[in-house]
């Protein structure tokens, strides 16, 4: 009889342990389904201007601009890209800056318009890397943004998903 409620005992014990490892196992994949992208909503502000790049035959220009954003607090973006005014686009690379040192970088493509004394331009970021929380970020965001021909200023909203790889650090 004893030995039959020891063993009762220990098959409840490996059971509580079998059910232990099996939901860690199972939550693993849905920890990290859940960090993977985070949404980035943001704005920011700043100047733009002819670059010194080098871009070939087109016409080079600089970005750098200051906000904030979700999931990235306060920071800077800084551009260069290469203008095709025959065909009113444009590609570049970035740079965002975080207050805390952090950054993320990649490329991106746009189009544009001017209407009046005003650039209507509409571009899409890859983010393709990073440093500091941001080391081997991804993602990729929408810009939607304004610049002033009788000035330098430059205003933009972005809009997009990141990953979340600094989370897990």
């Amino acid at each position: 009889m004893v030995r039959r409620v020891w063993l009762a005992g220990r098959r409840r014990s490996l059971a509580r342990v079998a059910a232990v490892v099996v939901g860690a196992v199972l939550a693993g994949p849905v920890q990290a389904l859940a960090g993977n992208d985070v949404p980035l909503r943001g704005s920011d502000a700043g100047t733009w201007g002819e670059g010194t790049h080098q871009c070939g035959g087109l016409y080079p220009v600089f970005v750098a601009t200051e906000g904030r954003a979700s999931h990235l607090g306060r920071y800077e973006y800084s551009s260069r890209e290469c203008v095709n005014f025959g065909a009113s686009g444009y590609e570049g690379t970035f740079v965002i800056t975080t207050a805390d040192g952090a950054s993320m970088y990649g490329t991106y493509a746009g189009s544009f318009t001017v209407v009046d004394d005003t650039i209507h331009y509409e571009q899409e970021n890859a983010v393709t890397g990073g440093g500091g929380r941001f080391a081997g970020a991804t993602g990729g965001f929408h810009i939607s943004g304004l610049a002033s021909l009788t000035d330098p200023s430059d205003t933009q909203v972005l809009e997009g998903s990141i990953s979340s790889v600094g989370s897990t650090k």
